[in-house]
C-alpha cells in the first residue's frame, strides 16, 4: 500500500492492484488543486521528458542512468525535433526549499514523457496530465507487479512498459 501524504489531516491511500478508478482520479483532482496544478499544462510552460531516478544504494538503480538521460536529451531534448526539456526527479536531490512532493507537481505537472524504473517515483503520475506517456521499466523476474499499468489505466494515460 502506498500512502500519498497527509493534505489537510486527511490520509489519501492507494492500494496497488485494486480496482481504483474512482479514487484515483479523485486523488488525482486533490492533490493537483492542492499543488496548485492546473487541469492541462499552460501552452507557454516547455513539456518535459521526466526521468525518474532511483538512489545509488537501491536494488532498482539504474547503473547507466547519466547515459540515459544524455541518449533522451539528445533525442527528444531542446535540440531535437521534440523539443522537450529533459528534467530529473530525483527525491533525494531536491532544489532548495523545495519538498518532494513540490518538486513532483512541478516537473509531472509539464510531461509528455515519463521514463522510470518500477518504484513509488511512479505514483507522480497522478500530477502529470493526461496525455502523458508513462515509460515504466520493469526487472526481469518472476514478480510481476502492475500496479502502475493499472494507475496509468484509471487515469487514462498512455502506457509502456520495458
Amino acid at each position: 500500500m502506498a500512502a500519498v501524504d497527509s493534505l489537510d489531516n486527511h490520509l489519501l491511500l492507494l492500494q496497488c492492484g485494486r480496482g481504483w478508478q474512482v479514487g484515483a482520479q479523485n486523488t488525482r483532482q486533490i492533490l493537483r488543486a492542492a499543488f496548485n496544478v492546473s487541469n492541462e499544462p499552460l501552452p507557454s510552460a516547455p513539456r518535459t521528458l521526466v526521468v525518474v531516478k532511483r538512489p545509488n544504494n537501491h536494488p532498482r538503480h539504474i547503473d547507466n542512468h547519466d547515459e540515459i538521460v544524455k541518449a533522451l536529451t539528445q533525442t527528444f531534448g531542446p535540440q531535437s525535433k521534440y523539443k522537450l526539456d529533459v528534467v530529473v526527479f530525483d527525491s533525494d536531490a531536491l532544489p532548495a526549499g523545495k519538498t518532494a512532493y513540490a518538486d513532483a507537481a512541478d516537473k509531472f505537472s509539464r510531461a509528455l514523457i515519463i521514463f522510470a524504473p518500477h518504484g513509488a517515483g511512479l505514483s507522480n503520475i497522478l500530477f502529470a496530465p493526461q496525455d502523458a506517456l508513462v515509460l515504466e521499466l520493469l526487472e526481469q523476474s518472476g514478480d510481476l507487479n502492475l500496479c502502475y499499468f493499472n494507475l496509468a489505466g484509471h487515469l487514462r494515460m498512455a502506457y509502456r512498459v520495458s
